[in-house]
């Protein structure tokens, strides 16, 4: 598994992934701006195992249907990455396929990801989730915050508790210019500027009384991890969370910039937007290429990653004892339900969570969304893991894309018979690791606005 950065819980199982390209007749989005009706080939790559044929199934026929330009999925049981495949065009222009280790934005599958650094920090005894805010700030930070956000807590920013809505007020994160106005400056605000902008404004309500879904929570928590660990937030992130020999699968990304191995991402408009970051800056330019700026939002909408490298970080959480970055306790605080209440769906810190059959089993994930990307990476209380990851947003009905497959990925998996091999690529198990009856994980529709709203991440 060439390039694929896992985290640091596991080693690698053997060369899964030797690529092998199918071409089936495709009519798919064309060009970056522009999807118009062009035929060109879907590419198939990744292993085939035709055991798990209904996951082939499931993408071909969804892809085909919501004319996604490309994709990606990835499972893995009990720790071994079983499945991995890419589907359509990383490029369109260029016909490069999407590869099982293409790299995506991956929006606010960003969000576990920084959760997981906070836990480390915690177990290594640097800091605690109790820790107040004002706990990190310096001197004049301190004294510029503003008296009603004195007692916020790591736990409650974790949990969207914070006091900041986005809908009370705005997203600060995609607010820049209006910020950098309010500041006398003729340029939008950096991400240091915006948040003592915030910090110094009075919360949109009492910090720890509701849930709202805040990626500036996020962004400030991104900042804690650099105070605390002393360093910044993406390497700390890369040395603690993921083995250091293959993390090139895992960046943080750039505005304007395809890295390597990343895939291009695709709206369906030439609607363009005036430009908010550095070489664009009042140009008007597509908005998934320097309409907002995604090197400020890195802790909580900022990376780019493979499916593959993401369930294997969700497999972290499976076996905490053998993680350097977590804990049995820690795991439990994780996924703790912060009402204390009998509700079956809750934000807990980084994830959703949904309780299966009762409180003991519980399904968790989280998805992404930004213009041109679509992300989901669920963790199912069997020992299931998967990520999903397109690079266009929306479906041919106007709805997130990620929103979209969540159910039938449950399906698919479901739908899937007869042993599968779950060792080094050889030999065959006595079960069938994908054979369980479940009620799927979805998102009420209060929460899953919230998560899936435009701008979220």
């Amino acid at each position: 598994m060439a390039n694929i950065a896992l985290p640091i819980c596991f080693e690698t199982t053997g060369n899964l992934l030797a690529h092998v390209v199918i071409v089936l007749g495709f009519v798919s989005p064309a060009v970056a701006q522009d999807f118009s009706q062009k035929s060109i080939p879907l590419s198939v790559t990744g292993v085939n195992r035709p055991e798990l044929v209904a996951l082939d199934e499931m993408m071909d026929s969804f892809m085909r249907k919501h004319q996604v330009p490309g994709g990606s999925l990835a499972v893995s049981k009990d720790g071994i990455l079983i499945y991995s495949r890419g589907f359509g065009l990383r490029d369109v222009e260029s016909a490069k396929p999407v590869l099982p280790s293409t790299r995506f934005r991956i929006a606010s599958l960003s969000k576990p990801i920084t959760s997981a650094a906070i836990a480390a920090l915690v177990k290594s005894g640097k800091m605690t989730f109790d820790d107040s805010l004002v706990s990190f700030l310096n001197p004049l930070e301190r004294a510029q915050l503003h008296p009603r956000l004195r007692s916020v807590t790591v736990k409650q920013i974790l949990q969207h508790r914070g006091g900041w809505d986005r809908k009370s007020s705005s997203d600060p994160m995609f607010d820049t210019v209006r910020i950098g106005k309010a500041l006398g400056l003729e340029r939008p605000a950096t991400q240091e500027e915006l948040i003592g902008f915030v910090l110094q404004r009075p919360p949109d309500f009492e910090p720890g009384t509701k849930y709202a879904y805040s990626n500036f929570g996020y962004c400030l928590l991104g900042r804690i991890i650099e105070r605390v660990s002393k360093q910044p937030y993406g390497e700390f992130v890369k040395k603690t969370l993921f083995d250091r020999s293959s993390v090139a699968s895992l960046d943080l990304g750039k505005s304007l910039a395809v890295q390597e191995n990343e895939s291009k991402y695709y709206v369906p408009s030439r609607k363009m937007v005036v430009g908010v970051v550095p070489g664009v800056l009042g140009k008007q330019v597509p908005t998934q290429y320097g309409g907002w700026c995604i090197e400020n939002m890195d802790s909580h909408g900022g990376w780019i990653a493979s499916a593959e490298t993401l369930v294997l970080f969700a497999d972290s959480f499976n076996r905490p004892e053998s993680c350097r970055f977590l804990t049995k306790p820690i795991v439990s605080e994780i996924f703790k339900n912060p009402a204390g209440d009998d509700k079956d769906v809750f934000y807990g810190y980084g994830w959703l969570v949904r309780r299966v059959n009762g409180v003991s089993r519980v399904n968790t994930w989280h998805n992404g969304s930004l213009p041109g990307t679509s992300t989901l990476l669920v963790r199912r209380h069997d020992g299931l893991n998967w990520a999903v990851l397109f690079n266009t947003r929306d479906g041919s009905n106007g709805k997130n894309l990620a929103t979209l497959i969540d159910p039938l990925v449950h399906r698919a998996v479901d739908r899937v018979e007869g042993p599968v091999s779950i060792g080094r690529g050889v030999g065959r198990s006595d079960r069938n690791p994908f054979k369980y009856s479940v009620d799927g994980h979805r998102t009420p529709e209060r929460i899953r606005d919230d998560v899936d709203h435009t701008g979220s991440q």
